[in-house]
Formats: C-alpha cells, structure tokens, sequence
C-alpha cells in the first residue's frame, strides 16, 4: 500500500482553499450524523478525484478522522499522486 503524507503536498491557491473550505463547512452544518460523502458525474475529468482528495485532507487538517476511497475500478488516480 501507497503512503501518502499530506504535509508533504502543495498547498491550495487562496480561491480554492476557501472553496474547499466553505463546502466542508456546508457538510458539517448538514448534520452530525452525515458519515459518508460520495462524489459522482456523468463526465469523465471534471475534478472528482481532486476535489475529493482536498476535501478529505481538510477534513482530516481539522482533526477529524478521514477514510477516502477511490471506487473508479478502471481509472483509479489516487495511487498516482
């Protein structure tokens, strides 16, 4: 298995930090009970991957604990990062 470290990584430019950001903020006002996000589109390159793993390292920046999974059988991009 890959090991990732997150400090290692590029910080966000300023627009989307705050994007990513404000949208894990919307999740957690949906609720406590929300344990499980999942990302989805009909078009292929449109940023889920990307989008889900800032999300995930924010999450997880704030102390919570953060179990991402890349469901994309054929295409996996979580491993090339």
């Amino acid at each position: 298995m890959n090991r990732i470290i997150l400090n290692d990584l590029d910080e966000l430019k300023y627009g989307r930090r705050e994007a990513i950001n404000s949208l894990k903020t919307n999740i957690k006002f949906a609720g406590n009970d929300i344990k499980v996000v999942a990302f989805t589109s009909c078009n292929p390159n449109e940023g889920k991957s990307t989008t889900c793993f800032d999300l995930a390292k924010a999450f997880a920046d704030s102390g919570s604990k953060v179990l991402l999974i890349d469901a994309d059988m054929r295409k996996t991009v979580m491993l090339q990062r």
